[in-house]
Order: structure tokens, then C-alpha cells, then sequence
């Protein structure tokens, strides 16, 4: 009889290895997800700070940079040279509060790595959006031509990559102004 409760031990420790095992492999052999590269251009003198990119002092224009998938807050204006913008006006009164999404490309079973993908944003007098040529845009009204920024959400596919932008005008107090100036963007 203990021979057979011995038997019968090591089966069930071999069927448990055995499906420890399986696990293991079928986890791995998801593929990995893919990477987000996303740029960054404006004109003139931009101030303020780009969530998911490095700090402004060291983000420079069309550079890729690896961003996490997420939703990242972009706050800045632009001054050139003349006049401020939103707003237009010899002073900051305003700035953009705007916001981009990104998503991975998830990777799959068996063994299917997701697609890097890459992005690039366009920091405008007239408030965040696509830079470059658009391959897909869902924003109802808007062209192909061109994407002109606005207050509703903009939603674009670039290279099989989902991007949505939003952008607000808000008023500038003291210590937005205060944090904003001193988050110079370089033109380099």
C-alpha cells in the first residue's frame, strides 16, 4: 500500500511541476509591448513643461524621447517676440492647459511583440496639436490637410499609434506665470 501512496506523491508532484511549467511558458510566450517615441516642435519662445518628456531646460525639438502610455498635462505660451500667446496681448494673461494620450501596442500570444511607435506634437500659438502630415484624422469636420487645434478633444492616428489632444485657454494667475517663465523651452 506504500508503494502505491509513493506512486501516487510523485505523480501529483510531476502533474504540479508540470503545470507550474505550462504557466510559466504560456506567460512567456506573450510577445512584449511596444515602445512610444514622441517629438515635440514649436516656434519662437515657448515656456512651460511637457508631462512624459524630460524637463524643459534639457528637451530639445525633434528628438524622439520614450513615453510611457498614459495621459500627460502640457502647460505652456509661446512669445514671439511681440506678443503673447493664447491671448495675443503685450503680457502672458494666458496659457494653454492641454493634455495628450498615448497608448501601447500591446503584444500577444504566441510570441507577438507589440510595434514601436512614434508620435510628434506641435506646441502652437493656437494650442497643442499634430505636427506634420495626418494619416487618419476623427475629428469630426477637419480635413486631411491639416489639423487646426481646438477645444474639443482631436483624435488622429500616426503610425498606428491613437493619439487625443485637448486644449483650454486658462487665465494666468501670479504663480502659474512665476513657474511657467522660468520653464524656458530651448529653440535648439
Amino acid at each position: 500500500m506504500s508503494g502505491i501512496k509513493a506512486f501516487c506523491r510523485a505523480a501529483m508532484r510531476i502533474v504540479i511541476a508540470l503545470l507550474v511549467l505550462g504557466v510559466v511558458l504560456f506567460a512567456a510566450s506573450c510577445g512584449k509591448d511596444g515602445n512610444i517615441y514622441g517629438s515635440l516642435t514649436w516656434d519662437y519662445w515657448a515656456f512651460g513643461s511637457v508631462g512624459g518628456f524630460p524637463p524643459p531646460s534639457t528637451l530639445l525639438q525633434n528628438v524622439d524621447y520614450q513615453v510611457s502610455a498614459g495621459t500627460y498635462e502640457v502647460r505652456y505660451y509661446i512669445y514671439d517676440g511681440f506678443l503673447y500667446w493664447p491671448g495675443g496681448t503685450l503680457s502672458p494673461f494666458y496659457y494653454w492647459d492641454s493634455f495628450y494620450t498615448v497608448e501601447v501596442d500591446k503584444g500577444s500570444f504566441p510570441f507577438v511583440n507589440g510595434k514601436d511607435n512614434y508620435f510628434s506634437l506641435y506646441l502652437s500659438e493656437g494650442g497643442m496639436y499634430k505636427a506634420g502630415a495626418v494619416s487618419s484624422i476623427q475629428t469630426p469636420g477637419q480635413g486631411s490637410n491639416g489639423v487646426i487645434p481646438t477645444p474639443a478633444p482631436q483624435t488622429w492616428t500616426q503610425n498606428g499609434l491613437i493619439i487625443t489632444v485637448t486644449n483650454k485657454a486658462v487665465a494666468m494667475t501670479p504663480d502659474v506665470l512665476s513657474k511657467l517663465k522660468n520653464l524656458q523651452l530651448q529653440n535648439k
